[in-house]
């Protein structure tokens, strides 16, 4: 035990003049002797601020935001053919283009509150299920949702079922539909599924009521292809464009078919004319051509009759040249009978 007090008082004295030398160099006074600290050397950190959390969502919001999961998850022209970034900023785009009440959700957060809704209207939906799975006579519909209600109670610390509003408007999807019993397949209208609704924002905020059934059925059908869809959507965007359209091909068409029309008849009219002309040229040939005839026959009718008439003065020449004097007298009387014949023909020929 002495040991152990010699070894702490000579540590103490070791202490004592380390801390005299101290003071010798720094010129300090024996009066005021050196504190030492011995806590812990303060950091000083950067302060970050940390995001302030949103306002809670509204149930326009809420409904808003099922339209747009709707709306953008359903579209039978994109399909499933969305990667998870690319739908929700869709669903990001859709709602912030459809409000109409002040509001500003990021992309984050319209995505958290989704995964909340889906959750919880999944469980209320099996709830559900499982009420309509006992199939209890004389159970209505509205006793079952209220039975469903209580039964989700039960089963989350009773928290009553908070997005209803939401359910209304998800209870006609096929994956929130109760498959059990093939007569249970008909729901009605006002569930219509999204191949044959639109899930309009106005229609989202308006309503769609709480009960589940009003009395009338129909049958749910194969969604529309995405072909199909495209062309419905065309023919619903731009009929007016498409009559346009149809017109001005028509009255195109129709113009074309009047000029080949009038060009068939000037063609025709053309034809004619040049058939006509052709008569009328083979007509004047074959005029000249019996003209030309004609006046060859009379050339060699005049031919003839000089070459007649040549003969006929080498005859009476030769006859007025016959000497009759040394002839018998019946033979004078004869030839003189004809010189006179030509004598009396010649006078005649010279007076015409």
């Amino acid at each position: 035990m002495d040991s152990q007090d010699q070894r702490d008082m000579s540590f103490m004295d070791i202490l004592h003049e380390d801390a005299n030398m101290a003071n010798s160099v720094l010129g300090e006074s024996q009066q005021n002797p050196m504190s030492v600290d011995y806590s812990q050397p303060q950091v000083v950190m950067a302060h970050t601020k940390k995001p302030q959390r949103g306002s809670n969502f509204s149930i326009e919001e809420d409904k808003l935001l099922v339209s747009s999961w709707l709306n953008v998850g359903m579209d039978p022209v994109q399909g499933t053919d969305q990667k998870h970034n690319q739908f929700w900023e869709r669903c990001h785009a859709y709602f912030h283009a459809h409000k109409d009440f002040p509001t500003e959700r990021i992309y984050s957060s319209l995505m958290n509150r989704w995964s909340i809704i889906q959750k919880s209207v999944s469980k209320f939906t099996a709830c559900l299920h499982q009420i309509e799975h006992l199939n209890q006579s004389g159970t209505t519909e509205h006793d079952k949702i209220q039975k469903a209600r209580s039964l989700y109670r039960s089963q989350n610390k009773d928290v009553a079922f908070p997005y209803e509003h939401c359910w209304n408007l998800l209870k006609g999807e096929q994956k929130w539909l109760y498959h059990g019993n093939k007569d249970k397949q008909r729901r009605n209208s006002s569930v219509a599924t999204s191949a044959n609704v639109t899930h309009t924002p106005s229609s989202i905020l308006e309503g769609e009521g709480d009960n589940v059934s009003n009395g009338n059925n129909v049958d749910f059908e194969r969604p529309i292809g995405r072909k199909a869809e495209k062309a419905k959507r065309k023919r619903k965007e731009g009929p007016s464009e498409d009559v346009a359209e149809f017109m001005k091909k028509k009255v195109e068409s129709l113009e074309d078919a009047r000029v080949q029309g009038e060009e068939m008849i000037r063609l025709e009219k053309e034809r004619l004319q040049l058939e006509q002309l052709d008569r009328e040229d083979k007509m004047d040939i074959e005029r000249k051509k019996l003209h030309l005839l004609e006046l060859d026959r009379v050339e060699k009718m005049n031919i003839e009759r000089r070459k007649l008439h040549l003969q006929e003065l080498d005859r009476e020449e030769r006859i007025m040249m016959i000497d009759s004097s040394m002839m018998f007298d019946f033979q004078q009387q004869y030839w003189k009978a004809r010189q006179k014949e030509i004598i009396e023909s010649q006078q005649a020929r010279n007076l015409t």
